[in-house]
């Protein structure tokens, strides 16, 4: 019968068997990292991220991307409520069409937003 060759050497069995042994000490931890001086090199801005190019913030930036679709496909939707009525023969009136854009643009707004918000384009 030949030898199967799914079998651990001694050393590797070694290391599986006590991984408490591997384990440094959190005081040990910390003097390694003090000692390092990594902690000195990372500094830490608590002030808002502002763009250096044209000063607006990330957050002002996305509203305005949203906005910028926003109007268009809120144009679309009064453009399709006006032809809605207009294929039954009617002419629609302000009411009708301030109430279709009065629910419809602030859902168009959040779906929007949240979509450019995490685009995969960036």
């Amino acid at each position: 019968m030949a030898p199967t060759r799914n079998r651990k050497t001694s050393k590797a069995q070694h290391f599986e068997d006590s991984p408490a042994e591997t384990e440094i000490p959190e005081e040990e931890q910390w003097r390694l990292i003090n000692e390092s001086g990594i902690l000195k090199k990372v500094k830490i801005d608590m002030a808002p991220h502002v763009d250096d190019e044209d000063g607006m913030s990330p957050l002002a930036v996305e509203i305005f991307d949203a906005i910028i679709i926003i109007i268009p496909i809120s144009f679309l939707l009064l453009l399709m409520e006006v032809l809605i009525h207009f294929q039954y023969g009617k002419h629609p009136s302000w009411d009708t069409l301030v109430d279709r854009m009065v629910s419809g643009v602030p859902i168009i707004a959040i779906f929007v937003f949240f979509t450019t918000r995490h685009s995969l384009w960036e």
